[in-house]
């Protein structure tokens, strides 16, 4: 099964999209008050869902998070490989 991402972002107050062809280009807004907003990620606006695409899910809400942008903090090598598949494979 296939989704358009933009269908779950628009859910998220907190963040600003402009579609560019096959990609999502997504800002975080600022809540911090000094002025400065996160720099600008992309990702595909079309995903599958698969095993792949729910553990890279489940990795970043457990070890990552956006406030500072999307970050993903782990030590262990084969969690952080597993992690940079998901986001080369699925987000792009």
């Amino acid at each position: 099964m296939q989704i358009d991402i933009t269908k779950l972002l628009s859910l998220d107050p907190t963040l600003t999209m402009k579609i560019v062809g096959e990609f999502v280009h997504l800002q975080i807004k600022n809540s911090g008050g000094n002025g400065h907003d996160s720099k600008e990620f992309r990702v595909k606006r079309f995903v599958e869902l698969d095993d792949l695409f729910f553990e890279g899910l489940g990795l970043w809400q457990g070890d990552g998070g956006k406030s500072k942008g999307l970050y993903f903090g782990n030590s262990c090598p084969t969690v952080i490989n597993h992690f940079l598949m998901f986001v080369e494979k699925k987000l792009g």
